[in-house]
This record gives C-alpha cells, structure tokens and sequence, in this order.
C-alpha cells in the first residue's frame, strides 16, 4: 500500500459515480532513489497502484484489476517540480466494476486509465 506512504489525500469530493481528491506525493519517498537517482520519476506501476487504492477507499473493499483497455502515461511526474496532483475517477458498479481515471494538474494530464476492477473477497483495506 502506498497510501499514506508515497503520498497521502486530502480534499475527497465522494459522489455516487464520481470520486476526487487531491494527492501529496512525498518527494523524500525512498521510490524516488530508485527511480531514478539524479532525475526522479513517479513509476507508472505507482500510479496504476493509486488508481487502485482510491477505488478501494471508494468502495471500502479490496479490488483487484481484471482488464486494462487503455494505460496511458502521458507527462512525466517529476516529484521536485510536481508534487500535488488531482485525481479523478468515474465508476460504474456491476459484477465488474467499469472505471476511468486521471492523474493531472491544471491542464497538464499525467496518467489516464480505463479498465475493469473485481472485488476480492476477504481482503483486507
């Protein structure tokens, strides 16, 4: 889990299909001496990770991905330049759970996923 972690939320805007908050990447985080040392980059696999984190705090329930349609990292997130970020994400519950999401800031779009999520029994959040 990387929340409250790699970054924490604030300003949640929880509606039936719509879910937003506003992210705080911590740019000390050790992933970021990984990746890469001298120029850090927020991983790809993070934000794909957050998308799935937001949904199960939405949901309150553990989710896992069963389908990616679209992944596309758009901008890289420089954490010395960037280090809050808006998210985004419109749900539709069913047996899968359609979503679409969005990392961005202003008019700059960092990541944006569409695919589809399961729950996954007795799995803790």
């Amino acid at each position: 889990m990387l929340l409250n972690d790699l970054y924490t939320v604030t300003d949640l805007n929880d509606q039936q299909e719509l879910f937003e908050a506003l992210i705080h990447l911590q740019p000390e985080h050790r992933i970021f001496g990984g990746h890469f040392p001298q120029s850090p980059v927020l991983p790809g696999v993070c934000m794909m990770q957050i998308v799935k984190e937001m949904l199960e705090m939405k949901l309150r329930k553990g989710v896992i991905v069963v389908r990616a349609n679209h992944l596309k990292f758009l901008t890289i997130v420089d954490p010395r330049v960037t280090q809050t970020l808006n998210f985004r994400m419109n749900l539709r519950l069913g047996e899968e759970i359609q979503v679409q999401a969005s990392l961005f800031l202003e008019n700059t779009v960092f990541f944006k996923f569409s695919g589809q999520f399961r729950e996954v029994i007795n799995h803790p959040v």
